[in-house]
Parts: C-alpha cells; structure tokens; sequence
C-alpha cells in the first residue's frame, strides 16, 4: 500500500511537491502542507501562509492551496497549515486560550519551515486573521517580508462580519 506522501509527491504532470506532515506544537499537533518544486532555482526565502479561520478557511482552502503552488513554481518552497483546533490539526477550536496557541503555532510552523528549506528569510503571509496573528507574531520575531490579505483591525467588526455570514449563509 503506497502512503499518502508518495501518492501526492508523484504524479508525473505536476512539477510541485506537495508533502504532507504534522508539526508538533503543544498541546496541538499541526496538520501542514509543505510546496516545492525541484524544477525552480529556489530562492533563499520560505513563506508560511497564515490562512483565515472557520468559514473563510473552508472557502479559500483552494486559493492558498493554488498561491502556495505558484509561490513554489517561482522558487519560494512554502508551508500552509491548520491551526490547532482547526482542519486535519489536532484540539479543538473550544479548548481555551487559541488565541495564544495559534500564536504558538505559527511560530512552531515557521520553525518547521527554517528547518525543511534551509532558507534563511521567512515571508508571513496572513489572510483575515490569520494575517491579524501574523502580524502580533511579527510583532515579537523578526521576520523578513510579511503580506497582510484583508487583515482583522477590530475584533468588534470582525464579529460582525462573521455574524453577517452566519446569519445569510442559510438564506437564499
């Protein structure tokens, strides 16, 4: 039986790696998703894309799988990633203090990144909140290049809008 890893590194047309791992990060393990492609000359830079929680990840699950591609293709390997709590991660989103852990998260995810490409540069790319979490971590670790995507300024308005989402979603 061929294992998941090889079944998504293999296919023949498709010149990005995509590699499935968990990273570790108490009390959470991490389901991540790591991108290269042997084909590009990499750059020395790792992005980690800090994705959207709850409704908005489901949505954009496609988008940053295809961003975390193209980044590849250029030569920027790149790491995306449930937070604790949240997709194929292990917790759940009612365990106390998330906030903190997914904090912790992506420090530990960066870490993993560093390591897995040998680059030393790191690009945090966030969306929503996650580019919110992205820049309170930059906020306490270096970090080379950041792109924040429709970042969350309040927490008031961004309950708001989810609760606006909430209540259309079942409308038609």
């Amino acid at each position: 039986m061929q294992n998941l890893a090889d079944t998504v590194t293999t296919r023949s047309r498709d010149p990005v790696e995509r590699i499935p791992l968990y990273i570790e990060s108490p009390p959470d393990q991490l389901f991540a998703w790591y991108h290269s492609a042997g084909t590009a000359s990499q750059l020395d830079c790792v992005a980690v894309i800090c994705g959207p929680i709850g409704y908005e990840y489901v949505h954009s699950h496609r988008a940053v799988r295809h961003l975390a591609d193209q980044l590849a293709l250029i030569g920027i390997p790149c790491l995306r990633f449930d937070y604790g709590g949240t997709g194929d991660s292990s917790g759940s989103d009612l365990d106390p203090d998330r906030w903190s852990c997914w904090q912790a998260n992506i420090h530990a995810v960066i870490d993993c990144a560093i390591q897995r490409s040998g680059s030393k540069r790191v690009c945090l790319i966030g969306i929503h909140l996650g580019a919110t979490l992205a820049a309170v971590v930059a906020n306490n670790r270096p970090v080379d290049l950041m792109v924040l995507w429709n970042i969350s300024v309040s927490g008031r308005r961004y309950l708001r809008e989810i609760q606006a989402i909430a209540m259309t979603a079942g409308q038609e």
